[in-house]
């Protein structure tokens, strides 16, 4: 794959009012350390369930939904767990899509964006199609925020795209020439772009800033101040040619730069993210005490096949490695774990901690209610002191 670069340098923005800057070099602690509960969010399982482990997901006023990538679901449940709409929205009639890039909700409506077609549509809480906008210029992701729509784009001149109800455009921002036009605003199913409150944040692959987009205020929100950033030698070496995506990457991994942000996921204290540097790193930051929590890659991996930790803090070590930040509500941060993870605490009741001991009696008595497949996901909740 050969693809257009184009670079900029770690920004300074202590000039910058509202900036939080996060130094990755400093540690208070684990992540686990901060969390108050982890619980199971209860929700039946049918045949239906495997498209899960393939879907994005989000909450509405009174739904917890999940998209598959490929449209090929559409799953609603409420908030008892009940499973209230499941249908296929795969294809080109009205309320369907050829494929889905990114999913979000506002009040009572489920939004899904199809970036092959730029179409947006929107469903209400009984999964029936309401409406669509169809943008022209094709963004790779669109978020509706308050009255307006955001655009995010790979390859138009600038990143952000403001549109007016009538998609007018009103406002650019971040001009592409300064940045890699090789950019992903997700990883898979971990969002680097999402709603908070009412703002849009978002992050560009190989920059340290996420920025914050709201009622007409744009303006960098956090910055990653890394102790082995991507130097701009690096980046000159790219920049306005194409070259083959891999031997940047390969690069990087080589110089162990830290880079590769992702899973973000914020509550009204604190800003949950992931970034690559010879392993991936679960991190905290505390916006109240503007301090930094990380969990690392466990020493001892456990599994269904390899079960026996030594300690309780082995357990959270490797369920922090394996939990993928799915969505957050600015309350709590909800999560996916392989079912598998269950017998993991099954064969290490004995030494868990109190949250832990309350995680297996929940999957317990779900497991003896619903049948879940090898490779099915949990969907879990946390929250944070």
């Amino acid at each position: 794959m050969s693809l257009l670069f184009a670079a900029c340098g770690q920004k300074s923005v202590e000039t910058v009012t509202g900036v939080d800057r996060i130094d990755l070099s400093t540690d208070s602690g684990p992540v686990e350390q901060k969390i108050k509960s982890i619980s199971l969010v209860n929700l039946d399982t049918d045949v239906s369930w495997s498209f899960i482990n393939q879907s994005m997901m989000t909450k509405s006023t009174d739904r917890y939904a999940f998209v598959h990538r490929h449209g090929k679901r559409l799953l609603m449940y409420d908030k008892s767990g009940k499973k209230v709409v499941d249908r296929s929205i795969e294809g080109r009639g009205p309320g369907e899509l050829y494929g889905v890039e990114n999913v979000f909700a506002v009040d009572d409506k489920v939004y899904c964006f199809d970036n092959a077609e730029g179409n947006l549509i929107a469903y209400d809480s009984n999964g029936k199609y309401v409406s669509k906008w169809t943008f022209v210029d094709y963004p790779d992701f669109l978020y509706r925020v308050g009255d307006s729509f955001v655009a995010l784009s790979l390859f138009q001149d600038y990143y952000v795209s403001v549109y007016d109800k009538d998609l007018n455009k009103t406002d650019s921002y971040l001009k592409l020439d300064e940045f890699f036009k090789y950019n992903s605003a997700s990883f898979g199913l971990t969002p680097a772009s999402y709603v908070y409150k009412d703002s849009l944040r978002f992050i560009m692959a190989h920059d340290y800033t996420i920025y914050s987009l709201s009622n007409g205020s744009f303006t960098p929100r956090f910055e990653f101040v890394a102790v082995n950033p991507i130097p701009s030698s690096v980046y000159s070496k790219y920049e306005g040619e194409y070259r083959n995506a891999l031997d940047f990457a390969v690069e990087l991994t080589k110089e162990g730069y830290e880079y590769g942000f992702s899973s973000l996921a914020e509550t009204g204290r604190y800003l949950m993210f992931e970034y690559f540097s010879r392993g991936t790193k679960k991190c905290l930051f505390d916006k109240q005490e503007k301090i930094l929590y990380r969990s690392f890659p466990p020493n001892n991996y456990l599994s269904e096949e390899n079960p026996q930790a030594a300690s309780s803090s082995d357990v959270w070590q490797n369920i922090m490695y394996y939990l993928i930040p799915s969505y957050s509500d600015g309350e709590s941060v909800y999560c996916r774990i392989s079912k598998g993870f269950y017998e993991v605490l099954k064969c290490n009741v004995g030494i868990l901690d109190d949250r832990l001991k309350s995680l297996y009696q929940e999957i317990t008595r779900y497991m003896t209610r619903n049948t879940l497949s090898d490779g099915d996901l949990l969907i879990l909740r946390v929250e944070f002191e």
